[in-house]
């Protein structure tokens, strides 16, 4: 239904294993003033029949991607997930290259992604990223209240200095992506500029809020990739604060190929909660796996529970990470509740 409605809109499909969302909510604000149309994973969207755009968050999931037909196609980074589907990372790129090869006119991917970069196709690909060997990329960034500048650069040429109203490499990675594509549509820089700088962030993408003395963070993070850059980004944005991490992973499966790199990324925190596994569909042969094989490897790490939401009252002028793709928000909730 999805392929039949954006068949007659120049269709930018968004993939990729994370950022999706993010990049998809960021490209349809900048494209806002040109008429676009968006479907966007968080739930939200927005069409009109005579706009010129379809901005679609294309999912990798049962390769549901591979239904689409995009004039342009943005990938920003390839690795192993949805382990209760995919054999292995080979599978997974696999799926990517024919996800690219069903791309009409350009692909615009990360290039400092190296599973993107194994891919052999004939498909034209502009790269991006903070590496100088990328068609496009970012120098001299800086980090000041609660905002990033950088100089973007096109085929090694200055293009453009812009200001970006959010902290986190991740988040200069997709908005490369948002720019690139703008260049290839020769979109006018002021535009590009102005409605950068209205971007918000995407439904449970590192909402903060206050809460006494604490700043509270609800992101959908759910992979360890994921967990660690928001980890990173809330260390960068609050570099004096203690960060406590409380995870709530999703699927069995999930845990039990990445138990030691969901630890690890947690370890990146001055201290780590655990929830226990969600389940949302049945998934056989993983009756072991438990939440514990996160916790076993964690440095500063313990087990928390709904009706455990007290063990966070002790922390003063802390970050508190509250990461899951399912509903850790009830936790938060809690806590909020428990504080008045």
């Amino acid at each position: 239904m999805i392929d039949e409605i954006t068949k007659n809109y120049k269709l930018i499909a968004i993939s990729g294993c994370h950022g999706k969302t993010t990049t998809s909510t960021m490209m349809s604000k900048v494209l806002e003033p040109l008429g676009v149309n968006y479907l966007i994973g968080d739930g939200t969207g927005y069409a009109k029949k005579n706009n010129k755009y379809f901005v679609l968050e294309a999912c990798e999931y049962k390769r549901h991607f591979l239904e689409y037909h995009p004039y342009y196609s943005i990938i920003t980074n390839i690795e192993l997930d949805h382990t209760d589907y995919y054999k292995d990372l080979n599978d997974v790129k696999y799926a990517f290259t024919s996800f690219i090869n069903k791309t009409k006119d350009t692909v615009i991917a990360c290039g400092d992604d190296e599973n993107i970069r194994s891919i052999k196709t004939n498909k034209k690909i502009i790269y991006y990223g903070f590496n100088d060997n990328n068609d496009v990329y970012i120098k001299n960034i800086k980090v000041k209240d609660s905002k990033t500048t950088g100089d973007v650069y096109i085929n090694n040429e200055y293009y453009d200095t812009y200001a970006f109203p959010f902290i986190g490499d991740h988040l200069l990675l997709n908005v490369l992506s948002v720019i690139t594509l703008c260049f290839l549509e020769s979109i006018d820089k002021d535009i590009i500029k102005s409605q950068i700088l209205k971007i918000e962030p995407a439904k449970r993408r590192f909402i903060e809020e206050k809460c006494k003395s604490n700043i509270l963070i609800d992101d959908y993070a759910h992979h360890p990739t994921e967990l660690k850059v928001t980890i990173e980004a809330a260390r960068k944005k609050y570099p004096d604060k203690y960060i406590v991490a409380i995870f709530k992973p999703h699927t069995k499966s999930r845990v039990k190929y990445f138990a030691k790199e969901f630890a690890d990324s947690l370890n990146y925190a001055d201290k780590s909660y655990v929830m226990d596994i969600s389940e949302d569909r049945l998934e056989i042969g993983y009756d072991e796996v438990t939440s514990n094989d996160i916790i076993k490897n964690l440095n500063n790490g313990e087990h928390i529970s709904l009706d455990e939401a007290y063990k966070l009252l002790k922390y003063k002028n802390a970050v508190l990470l509250f990461m899951s793709s399912k509903d850790i928000y009830l936790l938060k909730d809690k806590y909020k509740e428990l504080n008045k």
